[in-house]
């Protein structure tokens, strides 16, 4: 069993210069399932959703899943 899995969701908006609340309202994802992720360690993450952040962030699911 891997166990949580945690993102590295804060660093890369960091980078990308935006905000979770923009990474929110682009995607149509809702802010408290985005904040949730960027804190928290997660037990799943939904498919579509790493998509919709991966290719608004313009990353790969590698670049934010940290084990």
């Amino acid at each position: 069993m891997l166990g949580n899995v945690k993102l590295a969701l804060n660093k890369i908006v960091e980078e990308k210069k935006k905000s979770l609340y923009a990474l929110a309202k682009e995607t149509g994802i809702a802010y408290s399932t985005i904040h949730k992720m960027a804190t928290k360690e997660v037990q799943s993450v939904d498919l579509e959703v790493l998509r919709k952040i991966c290719e608004n962030l313009k990353c790969t699911p590698n670049d934010l899943i940290v084990f």
